[in-house]
């Protein structure tokens, strides 16, 4: 090699070590370049070039040109197959790092490592590369990111060309998808943090809303493609918006905040949303006037179902703020009435739009608002109850309610909907032709259809509490929107039928929540109340001939009509004075309707019929089982529920094999909503059992009918309650808080308690028990009927027998239980009195001795657990106050019975620790059955194990409860209490604060006397045995001593006719003596220990004077007991070894 070469790669070190690192790669350079050309071998050729560009690449990093450095490198690995040089490895990871590309500086960075562990160097650098990664993938690196590069975009759009443009739509709704999803927006706890941190962002976001706004309304020269983008990026815009806003009202408040201050913007960017929102639904009324296909494609190209969509959204959440938000944003305030107003009229275009998807959205929105928590559950709100937010919402929104017309609007919009066809729920899709997307759009439009007939009388009833306490105006909208259409409706004109059947659709729902009022306002339509009725049977009568009229399209339209009015005249049956309502006209019309050969679509009205039937023959105090009339009845209603679980089982096969290739339908829930009518065939069937099910006839019967049994219990409250509350498509929501969550109305589970709880127990039974506390008993009541020689209202026929046979049918059932266990767990607002029955229910099946493992399988237990232990506060410090609830003690009195006979080894540990305080509790109550039950259950439990023991005992007062009902009036309980506590030996505290205290061990010597066997033999083998016990303690055997303790067991000795009760005394009275004789030796070893010696002399006049008495007998007996052949072993052993013990002491003293 040419000194030339080495002479310039001298120089480049040494400007390298001057640090001159341009005229260092200059030099290696030129070396490079004349090696290329010396004619040398090829292996010293490629040693050399290794050294150069090693070198190069060094000097290439420190002047930051990674590209250079990482040629050089790559070209030594690659090309010179130096694949294992560390140096150039080295420094192409830093290469790398530089450039960030830092997966691969990770991978060359871990070559050199592997072979030069300890290369601090190379951990160094490791160890920075690995910090870079790290940061890299941190999400608020990332977010931060999008942001700034959106910002970049967004604030140069409006001078940017076309073309540019178009290239960047990409770009920005790349970045708001990742500031969405790097923000982590869909937690509530991030979105509001957002909001503090991130108000520029919001105002971003708003931009972005803005700037696309104006391209989106001019269709004009704007390919399907451009506008598609643009529509796209102010959905994600607004997604992002509303889910920042759905978090918290204040959340809600500074989203508006941000778009009503945006930069260079004159007007807010909302209201300009919300405006291009109303030319849409302009332009779907015309196209639905000019009898248009119902694909919205103008409005559609404006503005997507889904932009619009979550602008109601947005509108929703940003009135939660004025209602309910604590109204710190001060730019808002000058503005609040408008802004009100506005949001407002945003929701309604929402309802006034042609697709039922937005009107559900818009209704979901009032839903949320007027359901929502309070604002105590926002942390930037002052602290307020949910009846103050209530009054918020009330006065921000009742003036604003009526001045916009949002009442006429739910009407007309629940009449429109009404004239379109359902269809028939029965197709099957399978054969009716059509693409998949068809199909879907048949399944999912049916879908909507039913929810939003559901939910709009909701939104209607929930607004009219608004105006509660301006009776005047509340009774005028009711008269207005619910029986003024009806009793003015022409059976020729179908604008008036559509808002007749509206009107009832909204009356019924206010039967459910106001029944007063609405049985009021039927009253007051005229002819003593009778006028309502009176035009729903003309509607009733003439809607025969609807289809021939062309006034309904189609027998299913008529028949969705029908089951609305006839539905509307069960609920005004079901209130107090509404049978007089009635004509007797349209009781006979529904009275054929009952008897009349329907098909299973008819269902529903034949149901309604019924339960019509039912009301009205009960209000008459008609409805006896010894009419055969009645009996047919009362099988038409067992029918009709067999029918029912006949009808939607189909239903939801049907429905399900539609939809089983459609992977976000859900078949089973679109066939639970399809009964919008506010009633299914058994919501309305179990409503009709429900007023008959307190005759004994009918239980016995119904118990009879295993298909009935099962059509009730079988409600569903589980799957459905966790899914009907979503919508069945991929992009719905949740339905606001507050909604009912089952498959039905609540007053069917209400419906189902009460069938269950009057099921399992007799009618006699619960009178006598709403009897207690009052000045006569039941039993006084009996005797003063006897004596008036009058029927006694007690006396119902049915008999224990009876209830257990029935009991015994329903566990057959296997709906029963896991349907009881849900309604234990009922949590609904008004769910006090289904839980309380459902809770009563368990303890009656309690009863019967068979049923309690399956109520432990089936987590009835457990469920009775939680109930058990929710008691009342105590208002006084006395902590001995009993605040137990009805409900409370129930739950624990059932879970007692369970225990009494079940193994305790059987459940889990936790269910039984957990058992012990509530049956402590319940030992506080004033019944002695009660009592008694509590304490064999804790019995029960104490033997399992002494972790058992120590729990019971570790309770506060457990044990001072337990000994308090030693002295109760009642035998069972004394004795109960006694073998608690013998069950509780051998704890320590158990044996420290009883059997060591001098005048609680003379008790237990009374009932372990001679006398109390006579009278109580198992309070005394009880007794004995604990004393037995217990006598194993030294000084627990002196306390015996010096109390009587050898006479009391000589005694049991000698006149107990129980082997059981001997033996135990026999066993105690070996322990005494044995003490006795280890104090003796005790004593006269140590005549210094005085406290020994007093001990013994102390003890020994007692000793003295019960053996004197009591000596000669008892070694009589026990030789007599010994030599028995009549004897047990076990006692003719125990006999001798006390005998040997007894020797032992006359030895010893």
């Amino acid at each position: 090699m040419s000194t030339n070469i080495q002479a310039l790669r001298a120089k480049g070190n040494e400007q390298f070590k001057a640090k001159d690192f341009a005229q260092a790669v200059e030099a290696y350079t030129k070396a490079i370049a004349q090696l290329s050309v010396q004619e040398i071998s090829h292996q010293i050729r490629s040693e050399n070039e290794l050294s150069l560009r090693n070198n190069r690449a060094a000097a290439a990093l420190h002047l930051k040109d990674h590209h250079s450095a990482l040629e050089d490198c790559t070209y030594i690995i690659e090309e010179l197959k130096f694949g294992d040089n560390l140096k150039a490895r080295y420094r192409r990871a830093q290469a790398y790092a530089g450039l960030e590309r830092l997966a691969d500086a990770l991978g060359e960075i871990r070559f050199v490592l592997r072979s030069d562990p300890k290369n601090q160097s190379a951990v160094t650098l490791a160890r920075e590369i690995s910090i870079k990664v790290q940061q890299q993938q941190d999400p608020k690196n990332l977010y931060v990111k999008a942001r700034d590069e959106l910002k970049e975009v967004i604030h140069g759009w409006e001078q940017m060309a076309m073309q540019k443009k178009s290239e960047n739509k990409p770009v920005v709704l790349r970045n708001l998808m990742e500031m969405e999803q790097y923000g982590n927006l869909r937690s509530e706890v991030a979105a509001k943090r957002f909001v503090l941190e991130e108000d520029n962002a919001i105002g971003l976001t708003w931009r972005s809303v803005s700037v696309l706004l104006a391209e989106v309304e001019c269709t004009d020269g704007i390919g399907k493609e451009a506008q598609q983008k643009s529509q796209d990026i102010i959905h994600q815009s607004l997604k992002i918006l509303t889910t920042v806003a759905e978090s918290s009202p204040f959340a809600a408040g500074k989203v508006l905040e941000a778009g009503y201050t945006l930069e260079n913007k004159d007007t807010f960017v909302l209201a300009d949303l919300l405006q291009v929102c109303n030319k849409c639904v302009a332009m779907e009324y015309k196209e639905a006037s000019d009898d248009r296909d119902c694909s919205y494609n103008e409005s559609s190209r404006i503005l997507s179902l889904e932009c619009r969509k979550r602008a109601v959204t947005l509108c929703g959440s940003g009135l939660r703020y004025f209602c309910i938000g604590d109204d710190t944003i001060k730019s808002l305030q000058s503005s609040r009435d408008s802004m009100k107003r506005l949001l407002l009229e945003g929701i309604m275009d929402g309802l006034r739009s042609q697709s039922l998807r937005l009107q559900l959205c818009a209704l979901d929105s009032v839903l949320k608002l007027l359901m929502n928590q309070s604002a105590a559950d926002d942390p930037m709100s002052n602290d307020q109850s949910q009846s103050d937010a209530n009054l918020s919402v009330s006065s921000e929104l009742a003036p604003l309610v009526l001045s916009l017309g949002l009442f006429p609007l739910l009407h007309s919009r629940a009449a429109a909907t009404l004239a379109t066809s359902q269809g028939d729920i029965f197709v099957n899709n399978e054969q009716v032709e059509g693409t998949d997307a068809e199909k879907y759009e048949r399944i999912l439009h049916r879908y909507h259809y039913a929810s939003f007939l559901s939910r709009l009388p909701l939104v209607f009833t929930q607004l009219l509490a608004f105006f509660e306490k301006d009776e005047k105006k509340l009774e005028g909208l009711v008269q207005e929107y619910c029986v003024r259409p009806v009793v003015s409706a022409h059976v020729d004109n179908e604008a008036q039928l559509r808002n007749a059947t509206a009107s009832c659709l909204l009356l019924s729902a206010l039967f459910l929540t106001n029944s007063k009022l609405a049985i009021t306002a039927v009253q007051q339509s005229g002819r003593e109340g009778t006028r309502f009725a009176e035009s729903l049977h003309k509607l009733l009568i003439s809607s025969k001939s609807f289809a021939s009229t062309k006034i309904t399209i189609g027998a299913s339209m008529t028949r969705s009509w029908q089951e609305i009015w006839v539905d509307c005249i069960a609920c005004i049956c079901g209130v107090e004075n509404g049978v007089s309502c009635i004509p007797e006209e349209l009781y006979m019309e529904i009275s054929k309707l009952l008897h009349a050969a329907l098909d299973n679509q008819d269902l529903i009205l034949r149901a309604s019929a019924l339960s019509i039937q039912v009301k009205v023959l009960m209000a008459k105090k008609l409805l006896d089982m010894e009419s055969e009339d009645n009996q047919r009845l009362m099988n038409i209603v067992f029918d009709v529920l067999e029918q029912s679980q006949i009808y939607e089982t189909k239903l939801q096969q049907q429905v399900s094999s539609s939809t089983r290739t459609m992977k976000d339908l859900d078949g089973t829930i679109v066939a639970k909503t399809l009964h919008w009518s506010a009633s299914s065939p058994k919501e309305r069937s179990i409503e009709a059992l429900s007023y008959m099910i307190t005759i004994t006839r009918v239980k016995q019967a119904f118990t009879n009918r295993p298909k009935a049994i099962f059509s009730v219990f079988d409600v569903d409250l589980v799957s459905s309650s966790q899914k009907s509350g979503q919508m069945i498509c991929n992009d719905s929501r949740k339905l606001p808080k507050g909604l009912p969550k089952g498959s039905y109305r609540s007053t069917v589970y209400y419906g189902v308690a009460y069938i269950l709880h009057h099921l399992v127990t007799s009618e006699s039974a619960l009178k006598k028990k709403k009897m207690e506390g009052m000045d006569m008993t039941p039993e006084q009541y009996e005797e003063l009927q006897k004596a008036l020689k009058q029927k006694s209202a007690l006396d119902d026929g049915d008999s224990p027998a009876q209830v257990t046979t029935r009991v015994k049918a329903l566990l057959k059932c296997p709906k029963v239980l896991p349907t009881l266990f849900q309604l234990v767990k009922f949590t609904s607002e008004q769910s006090h009195n289904v839980v309380e029955m459902a809770v009563f229910s368990a303890l009656y099946i309690s009863e019967v001795t068979e049923s309690r493992g399956h109520l432990i399988q089936s987590g009835i237990f457990q469920a009775l657990l939680g109930h058990s232990l929710a008691m009342k506060k105590n208002s006084g410090n006395d902590k001995r106050t009993n605040t137990a609830t009805q409900i409370s003690n129930a739950a624990a009195q059932a879970m007692a019975k369970i225990l009494i006979t079940t193994n305790p080894s059987l459940l889990p540990v936790s269910s039984l620790f957990s058992s012990i305080r509530p049956l402590l509790e319940v030992c506080k109550s004033d019944s002695q059955l009660i009592h008694f039950e509590a304490l064999m259950a804790l019995t029960n439990i104490a033997s399992m194990s002494e972790e058992t023991k120590t729990h019971i005992v570790m309770e506060p007062h457990a044990l001072s409860t337990i000994q308090y009902l030693q002295f109760s009036d009642h035998e069972l309980v004394r004795r109960a209490a006694t073998e608690t506590i013998c069950n509780l030996i051998p704890n320590e505290k158990v044996i420290e604060c009883i059997f060591k205290n001098e005048e609680k061990l003379r008790l237990w010597l009374a009932f372990a006397s001679v006398e109390e066997e006579e009278e109580d033999f198992e309070t005394c083998r009880a007794a004995s045995g604990a004393l037995a016990m217990v006598s194993q303690v030294p000084e627990v055997s002196q306390l015996l001593v010096q109390l009587g303790g050898i006479s009391t067991f000589a005694k049991l000795v000698k006149g107990s006719k129980h082997e059981e009760s001997i033996h135990r005394a026999l066993f105690a009275l070996e322990n005494v003596f044995k003490t006795l004789v280890s104090d003796e030796h005790a004593s006269k070893s140590d005549k210094s220990m005085t406290s020994s010696t007093e001990g013994s002399d102390s003890l020994h006049p007692q000793m003295t004077e019960d053996m004197k008495q009591h000596g000669k007998d008892l070694i009589v007996e026990m030789e007599r007991i010994v030599k028995s052949t009549k004897c047990t072993s076990t006692l003719r052993e125990q006999a001798r070894t006390c005998l040997e013990a007894y020797k032992s002491v006359l030895h010893t003293i």
